[in-house]
C-alpha cells in the first residue's frame, strides 16, 4: 500500500525538490498504453495534464469541476484535458491544448516530465495522463462553457493520512478498485481518483495494484466473465 511509504517523504521545504526528482523519473519509464484492441472502435483517444507548481514552499495542482451542461463527464472533477482532435499531432499536444483552452495555462510554461499509464472512462475514452511542472504559479482562468469551478489542491496534504479512501466494486466476476481523496469540500474519485493513485504509487515507488491497472481493468470490464 502506497500510504505505508508516506512517512519517508520529506516534508515542508524539501517536499518540492523531492517531488520534482520523482516526477522527472517519469521520463525514464515506458508507460503502458491501451490499444485497439482491447479498446473497441467506440473508444476515443484523449489526454489530460496534471499540472504542478510551487508557491510559497508548497506544491499545488489544479483540478476542474466540469459543467453540468457537457455531454461527457458532466459535473465530474477532472484534470484539464479532453479528446484528441483530428488535427492534433500528438496526445501531448492535446493535453497542452486542452489545459490552455480550459484554464488558460500557456503551453510554453509547462515543462513536461513524462506520462503515466493510460486509463479509461466508462464514457468510452482512452486517457493518456501527462505530468508537467509550470514555470510559475499560474493565473487560472476557467472557460465558463466547460468549467464550473477550479479546485486548487495541495499535493503534500493529499498524501497525508485521513485524506484517502479505497473501496472495491464488482462487475460480474471482475473486481475494480475505487480510489478517492477528500480535497476540502470536494470528493475526488473515479477516473481522476485513479490517476492520483497511480501518480502517488509512482512517486513512492510502489506497484499499481492489478485492480487499478488501466489495460487490465479495461479487459476485465469488456469481458467480465473471463
Amino acid at each position: 500500500m502506497w500510504q505505508t511509504a508516506v512517512r519517508d517523504v520529506p516534508a515542508g521545504p524539501h517536499f518540492a525538490d523531492w517531488l520534482r526528482q520523482r516526477t522527472a523519473a517519469l521520463g525514464t519509464r515506458t508507460p503502458t498504453r491501451i490499444g485497439w484492441p482491447p479498446a473497441t472502435p467506440s473508444f476515443r483517444s484523449s489526454a489530460v495534464l496534471i499540472p504542478l507548481w510551487e508557491q510559497g514552499g508548497r506544491v499545488f495542482t489544479a483540478l476542474t469541476l466540469r459543467s453540468a451542461r457537457l455531454n461527457a463527464h458532466a459535473g465530474q472533477i477532472s484534470f484539464p484535458g479532453g479528446r484528441q482532435d483530428p488535427e492534433d499531432p500528438s496526445l501531448l499536444f492535446t493535453a497542452l491544448r486542452e489545459a490552455h483552452e480550459e484554464l488558460a495555462i500557456p503551453p510554453e510554461s509547462v515543462h513536461v516530465h513524462g506520462a503515466l499509464d493510460d486509463a479509461w472512462s466508462i464514457h468510452h475514452y482512452v486517457v493518456t495522463p501527462w505530468v508537467g511542472w509550470l514555470d510559475a504559479p499560474p493565473v487560472l482562468v476557467p472557460e465558463p462553457s466547460e468549467i464550473e469551478r477550479v479546485i486548487v489542491a495541495d499535493v503534500e496534504r493529499m498524501m497525508q493520512p485521513g485524506v484517502y479512501s479505497r473501496r472495491e466494486i464488482e462487475r460480474g466476476s471482475a473486481r475494480f478498485a475505487m480510489h478517492a481523496w477528500q480535497v476540502g469540500d470536494d470528493n475526488v474519485w473515479g477516473l481522476t481518483g485513479g490517476l492520483l493513485y497511480q501518480l502517488f504509487c509512482h512517486l513512492l515507488d510502489r506497484q499499481v495494484e492489478p485492480e487499478s491497472q488501466g489495460l487490465l481493468t479495461l479487459q476485465r470490464f469488456l469481458n467480465p466473465e473471463e
